[in-house]
């Protein structure tokens, strides 16, 4: 995930979420994203209500 931030700059979170292949794996994967986001290496954009959530650099 962050490999795809840093050559991106911004990852969508539904489209990253499905591409995980088990109910352990994609919960491992929204774990790592909060964490990302604790660290605050990164920010979470949603530019509008009920719009795609964006992890973008910080």
């Amino acid at each position: 995930m962050e490999g795809r931030i840093v050559e991106f700059g911004e990852v969508n979170l539904s489209g990253f979420f499905e591409e995980m292949r088990s109910h352990r794996e994609l919960v491992t994967a929204f774990i790592a994203a909060l964490e990302i986001v604790r660290s605050e290496a990164v920010r979470l954009v949603q530019n509008k209500t009920f719009g795609e959530i964006l992890l973008r650099r910080a």
